[in-house]
């Protein structure tokens, strides 16, 4: 896919099943963070390759920023809430 080529023109090697497990994983720990703590708006977490931005309840956010390298994602957080960018 579109990742893996990204990935190969970098020089980088990605396990993706593994990147996607994990994502997964990191969602799951977040939704179980966002439901045990009603005074979070936002869990982050960063680094993992696979951006992600998921709206758990209404202005209750689970953040992936992704990766500079493959990605190249980054999050903005405005009032309005998250936005998921790429560098051009």
């Amino acid at each position: 896919g579109a990742e893996e080529d990204r990935g190969r023109c970098l020089g980088l090697r990605y396990d993706f099943r593994a990147l996607r497990d994990a994502s997964e994983f990191l969602l799951g720990w977040a939704t179980e963070q966002l439901e045990a703590d009603p005074s979070l708006s936002y869990v982050v977490c960063g680094h993992s390759h696979l951006p992600l931005l998921h709206e758990h309840a209404p202005g209750r956010w689970y953040i992936n920023s992704g990766d500079w390298v493959g990605h190249f994602s980054y999050v903005t957080v405005q009032p309005e809430g998250p936005s998921l960018r790429t560098w051009a």
